[in-house]
Formats: C-alpha cells, structure tokens, sequence
C-alpha cells in the first residue's frame, strides 16, 4: 500500500493521463488498457480507503465513475453501425442480468465505511450566533479529539489547547482569522475565502479555497492543494539552526508546478530563495 501523500500524487497523475486518452480519438492505446488502468486504480482506491477520509472517498470514486463512463461511450462509437437490419416476429430472448463492469466496484458493497471517530464535534457559525470562538465560549472543544468548524464569517477562532486534536476540518468560512491548533494527523480546509490561518499537523489538505493566507507546520510532507486560487503559504518548520524552511506546496490543479495558484508570504523561505 502506498502512502497517502503518493496516492493523492499518482491519482492526480493518472486522472489527467487516463482523461487525455479517452479524448484523444487517435490514441493507439487499446481501449483495453485503459480499462485495466481503471481496475487498478479502483484497487488502489479500495486498500488505501481506511486512510483517506470519506470527502476524498467519494470525490475519487466519482472521478473513477466518470472515466468509466467516458470509455463506455468511446466504445459505444467505435462499434461500426448495421446498415439495415430485420425485423423478427420470433419472441425475445429473455434479458439475462447484465455483468458487472470490472472497471467499477459499488462504494456501497467494496470500500470500507469508516466509522464515526469518537470524540466528535462540529460548530457550525449559523447556529452558533457568535463571532469569537475559543475554549472559553465553547468549552466543548477541551474534551473533544476530531474539531469540525463550519460557516462562520468575519469571526476569531482560537482552537489552541494544550492536547493534540486528532483531526481539524475548516470548512465554509471567509474573513476568519483562524489559529487551528496542532493535529496529530490531518487539517482539512475547505471552501475558505479571504482567511488567515495557522496551524500544526502530520499533512494539510486544502479544497477550493482562494486568497487565503497559510502558516504552516507539517510534520511529513508538504501541504497539498486543489483547485484553489491565490493562496499564500509560510512554512513554519525550523531546521537544526532554528532558521525557517523551504516553503513548497503540492498543487493537484497544476501539475506543471509552476506556482500558478499560490505564492510564499513576504517574510518566508521560498526556492529561490
């Protein structure tokens, strides 16, 4: 099994390779082969399935669906149409149950369901009524390990406590000033607009969010973003001299890794330095 920041990496890879080839009408490739590559990669969504979070699981499976469904129609219109046909009296055969399609597995019956971890808790900004949240408002947030906060606008929040949270997800929020605290595995930030945010964890995930400013500790890797625009990202980790690292972030919208979609906070290493 590979790691989750490498199937994150290959799955973006083969999704714009396997997307160009079913576009292309004058590929070479077989038709069949594109077909195994589907299969494979439905199994490596399968065994790292325990380790992605249900957000991921479902946007890959669509994804993998989708290519399916491009290549059945691609051998739809390559099959050479009848020039005439006739017609029978004779009864139809009765319809036999239609194969499963091996380049599909059902989410239902193959991937896994990951349970509800305990110790959950999700704040949401409509209910909450309030601008400022913190262990003081909302005490909750001491005795709870997977931290949900959700809708909040022109608001202050302050996660920090002196435990690890086991997963932090930022979602729907803009014009927030946010210290997220320290996970031990995942902050997840999605559909942020025009926030400041800081925070520690083992890997950053970060969906559709725009002018959004990132300081950041991660622990292995480097944060990975998607189909977000004019992000800027500083890397909170000190070398051995104590002096800031590197500044890099892997971007799933642009492959090419030319920067495009974020920049580095005036202040921060960048590669050139």
């Amino acid at each position: 099994m590979t790691t989750v920041a490498e199937f994150h990496r290959d799955f973006a890879t083969f999704h714009q390779q396997v997307s160009n080839l079913l576009q292309d009408r004058e590929s070479t490739l077989d038709d069949g082969d594109i077909a195994s590559r589907l299969s494979a990669q439905q199994r490596a969504l399968t065994e790292n399935a325990g380790a992605l979070p249900a957000y991921d699981i479902r946007r890959y499976q669509s994804s993998l669906d989708e290519l399916s469904r491009l290549l059945s129609t691609r051998r739809t219109e390559a099959k050479p149409k009848a020039k005439f046909s006739f017609k029978s009296r004779r009864s139809e055969a009765p319809k036999l149950p239609r194969p499963r399609d091996p380049t599909k597995i059902e989410e239902a019956s193959t991937l896994p369901r990951l349970p509800e971890p305990p110790g959950s808790l999700t704040i949401n900004g409509e209910t909450a009524q309030t601008s400022r949240l913190n262990t003081e408002t909302h005490p909750s947030l001491l005795h709870n390990s997977t931290i949900t906060i959700a809708s909040f606008t022109d608001s202050e929040i302050d996660l920090s406590r002196s435990e690890l949270y086991t997963s932090v997800t930022l979602r729907n929020l803009t014009r927030c000033s946010i210290k997220a605290g320290s996970s031990t595995s995942s902050l997840f930030i999605d559909s942020c607009k025009s926030c400041q945010i800081i925070g520690e964890a083992q890997q950053f995930r970060i969906h559709t969010c725009s002018d959004c400013q990132v300081k950041y500790v991660c622990r292995t890797g480097r944060p990975v973003i998607e189909d977000c625009k004019n992000m800027q990202f500083g890397n909170e980790n000190k070398n051995g001299a104590g002096q800031r690292m590197i500044t890099v972030v892997d971007d799933f919208s642009d492959l090419s890794g030319d920067g495009r979609n974020w920049s580095v906070i005036d202040g921060y290493v960048s590669v050139s330095g």
